[in-house]
């Protein structure tokens, strides 16, 4: 191939980063990497206390924007705001929503840091908005020039409350034995594509003899014979058919 000309256009559109969507290649490498070097700048080069892990989110938000810190129990309150006023001047941009949480909650996991930051914070007490915070890569906002801000959030537990109550070791375990045996018929019922559930779940509550049939309305579709006949193995395997059946609806 020969090039004869290079051409563009009059005013191009320059992009600042071209890369995936989070998760991808490089921000797995990149995580491995900035998680050690925060918990390493909180734990050594600013010597807080109670620091156990930095886990920086990475679906979609690629890393820099939400950072959770936990938290050894019973971690001073001074040092809780001392890493999360490190965390956010640690990277120019890094850090547009820092979490500090208890040990007891997994900081890769969303839903436990808004359930941590809907049950274990006051934002009028536990929130704190550090201004003037490059906004990095991406679409600028329309105010300040574009700068955004840090929320710093203390999502640790204030004071002492009862531990977590679970049922009787006797009644879990038979909730495990009851879920390996139904689990099965369970999970195939409820893959993908979710919407296909109701058609599938039909088909077992007419081998139960629950209902009379197991017609759907389109634009649902009802479940081909080879579906059919796992839903009824999987039914049978989990003993669903072991008993007499009962009157179905409409008899």
């Amino acid at each position: 191939m020969e090039v004869t000309a290079i051409t563009r256009r009059r005013h191009p559109i320059l992009t600042s980063f071209i890369s995936q969507v989070t998760p991808s290649e490089s921000s797995v490498i990149r995580r491995v990497a900035m998680e050690p070097v925060f918990q390493h700048y909180l734990k050594s080069v600013l010597s807080i206390r109670g620091v156990k892990r930095v886990a920086m989110h990475e679906p979609l938000t690629s890393l820099y924007a939400v950072i959770a810190i936990q938290f050894a129990r019973g971690a001073p309150e001074s040092e809780i705001w001392r890493a999360l006023h490190g965390a956010a001047s640690l990277h120019r941009f890094a850090g547009k929503w820092i979490i500090a949480v208890d040990e007891d909650i997994e900081p890769e996991n969303a839903d436990a840091l808004l359930w941590a930051m809907s049950y274990r914070c006051q934002p009028q007490y536990d929130l704190k908005l550090v201004p003037h915070k490059d906004p990095g890569h991406g679409p600028r906002g329309p105010h300040d020039g574009g700068e955004t801000a840090a929320v710093l959030i203390n999502a640790t537990l204030k004071g002492t409350f009862a531990p977590v109550a679970l049922p009787k070791r006797e009644f879990m375990e038979n909730a495990k034995a009851i879920w390996e045996r139904l689990g099965p018929l369970a999970r195939y019922c409820w893959r993908a594509p979710i919407r296909d559930y109701r058609p599938r779940m039909k088909e077992v509550l007419k081998l139960q003899g629950l209902i009379a049939h197991a017609t759907v309305r389109a634009p649902q579709l009802g479940v081909d014979a080879a579906e059919r006949a796992e839903i009824a193995r999987l039914a049978r395997a989990a003993g669903l058919l072991d008993t007499p059946p009962l009157r179905a609806v409409g008899d």
